[in-house]
């Protein structure tokens, strides 16, 4: 089941959602604008993130393969390209991520530049050092602006420039070139939204990472903020993609809702605690599987889903 290429896979899923044109200008025009509808979404020119701009990915309905842990939508308006990253992996913070979006950012304008310059040579336009350079003098490049969208459930606690990774002498910083990274917290921010799936994103991950409420506290937030409102079905699975929950059966499924997601994260984590305490005890795999159907009410496919989901590998044969 695992190496079925039509698989669901997260990444996949919210590249999906970003590759809306709508979506993806509001949250630019929320984080670079302060709401301002600067970018128009029928003004955007989809990149192919293969050839011309950061990641290079695999085929596009199965899943990023340049990197397990980013997602890459990268679209073009007036001159400007602009790459929405998303790091969709809870399980870490990513403490090198300045030297991970600065390599992007530099291979996009390495792109750019190999381009011009196999150009010039095919025509032979240039002369003295502009041929030395491979670029015309005053050559100007299209201008990338990045912002990564972490969807981890703790505080972003890692680096957000290239100087807070450097061990930095004072009296050097004015000589070392720094590299910011535009970073958003879908956990919390202060971003306007005008797009009613951006508010319902971002809106629902927030109560879904708020520690000050309970599991059950957080499901009757969900609730009621579902109530009354149509959220839409690319809205739930985005959320069921940062949530880690098997994804195959809301692929296909009619109605789904983030409250019915919220259900099976809270019964992922009863599976993940049943089978880590099984192997604790060092209880058999067909052990774990009985108390996994027993305590869940589940069938022996799903409970093998969890085993092979949560096991470390340690439980009796």
């Amino acid at each position: 089941m695992g190496n079925r290429k039509d698989k669901l896979k997260p990444d996949a899923v919210l590249k999906e959602y970003w590759k809306q044109k709508e979506e993806f200008a509001d949250f630019f025009n929320a984080y670079l604008f302060g709401g301002e509808e600067v970018l128009k979404a029928e003004l955007l020119e989809e990149r192919d993130t293969d050839s011309a701009t950061v990641l290079e990915v695999g085929e596009a309905d199965v899943s990023v393969q340049a990197a397990r842990d980013l997602l890459c939508v990268a679209m073009r308006q007036g001159g400007v390209e602009y790459a929405l990253l998303g790091l969709e992996n809870q399980d870490y913070i990513h403490y090198a991520l300045p030297l991970k979006v600065g390599g992007y950012d530099m291979y996009t304008y390495n792109q750019q530049y190999r381009k011009r310059k196999a150009h010039y040579e095919r025509t032979g336009e240039l002369s003295g050092d502009e041929r030395m350079s491979g670029v015309r003098k005053g050559e100007k490049f299209v201008p990338v602006v990045t912002a990564v969208v972490y969807y981890g459930s703790e505080p972003w606690d890692g680096p957000t420039s290239l100087c807070d990774m450097l061990e930095l002498p004072g009296e050097l910083r004015p000589f070392v070139n720094d590299y910011k990274v535009n970073l958003v917290e879908a956990r919390e921010n202060s971003l306007v939204f005008h797009n009613q799936n951006n508010k319902d994103l971002f809106a629902l991950l927030r109560i879904i990472y708020d520690d000050s409420l309970g599991r059950k506290e957080r499901r009757e937030e969900i609730q009621r903020y579902e109530e009354g409102r149509a959220v839409g079905r690319s809205v739930c699975m985005a959320i069921a993609a940062t949530s880690h929950v098997g994804l195959e059966a809301y692929g296909k499924e009619e109605g789904i809702t983030v409250s019915k997601i919220w259900d099976e994260v809270r019964q992922e984590g009863k599976a993940e605690e049943i089978v880590s305490m099984g192997e604790e005890f060092q209880l058999s795999r067909e052990a774990i599987l009985k108390k996994l159907q027993e305590k869940l009410g589940v069938g022996i496919q799903q409970a093998e889903e969890y085993f092979k989901r949560f096991a470390k590998g340690t439980a009796a044969v």
